[in-house]
């Protein structure tokens, strides 16, 4: 595992680094003007500047800033693959993707999505970008660099992750808390594009991650401060840990050991074991938005 987690905080303009187990903190770096979103690839970390139309590159070893990027209109969510050859930078307000080349830290494409795109995920040549305000979710083949499906999955989709066998995507419908809807996690087949199920969860379903094997997906619930886990062989809820208000993002740890939480409105970032389901540490992140392990 990782020593280190690196948290963005927009309300301060920087990272907060962490333990990755004590969650103690260890430095803050100045990252932008809204720093949103982190991603690791190898000795860089590269954060998403929700207000500045950038990604800022920082040095893990120095912890200096030692690039900015420019891309398109309020940069939410990266993922980059990997070979670490290419990140993709999911714009909100200009509703497209920018395409990084790592090795020269250049935009070199442009993709346009749905309407204000918000969290991606990257499986097998295959990109997928949730749109928040088309109800929709855009595939990508990176190869390509063009949208070759456009699914429709329900209110506000926030967030999206793959299994690691890349057979399926998991997708979150925050909007689904909304009077007389349902709150449900879709899962899609990755190669027919088809539902196959979906998962009654709690209230206001946001972020997602998957395991680094292939049996557990993690959801947070904007409205019902928890995190679910799912079982992806049977689709059925195996664990339940309370955070603090308002969780958002969630990321593993590289070993899959450790659940790493942003609870926005409670400005807290909590580690949860995930053999125990227990809170193992926590830190105070002032209104903490991404996070990277």
């Amino acid at each position: 595992m990782s020593g280190r987690i690196y948290v963005a905080s927009p309300d301060t303009s920087s990272v907060a680094v962490l333990d990755a187990r004590t969650l103690q903190h260890v430095a803050s770096v100045g990252a932008g003007e809204r720093p949103y979103a982190p991603a690791l690839v190898g000795e860089r970390l590269y954060v998403t500047d929700f207000a500045g139309r950038s990604v800022t590159v920082v040095g893990t070893a120095t912890l200096a800033v030692v690039d900015r990027i420019p891309v398109g209109d309020h940069p939410g969510g990266i993922v980059a693959d990997p070979e670490a050859r290419h990140a993709y930078v999911t714009n909100y307000q200009s509703s497209d993707v920018s395409v990084i080349d790592l090795r020269r830290d250049t935009v070199t494409r442009t993709i346009t999505v749905g309407r204000n795109a918000a969290a991606p995920a990257l499986s097998g040549g295959r990109l997928y970008v949730t749109n928040f305000e088309s109800h929709d979710l855009s595939v990508i083949d990176t190869a390509a660099g063009e949208v070759v499906a456009t699914l429709p999955v329900g209110p506000h989709p926030n967030g999206v992750a793959v299994t690691r066998d890349g057979a399926h995507v998991y997708v979150t419908t925050t909007g689904a808390n909304l009077p007389g809807q349902d709150n449900d996690v879709l899962v899609l087949d990755a190669a027919t594009h088809e539902e196959v199920a979906t998962v009654g969860v709690e209230s206001g379903p946001y972020g997602i991650a998957a395991s680094p094997g292939h049996d557990r997906v993690y959801v947070t619930h904007y409205y019902s401060r928890s995190v679910l886990g799912i079982d992806t062989a049977t689709r059925r809820i195996v664990s339940r840990s309370e955070v603090g208000e308002s969780p958002e993002a969630v990321t593993l740890s590289p070993d899959g050991t450790l659940l790493y939480v942003c609870s926005t409105r409670a400005h807290l970032v909590s580690a949860i074991d995930t053999a125990t389901g227990r809170i193992v540490a926590t830190a105070p992140v002032r209104r903490p938005a991404g996070v990277a392990a």
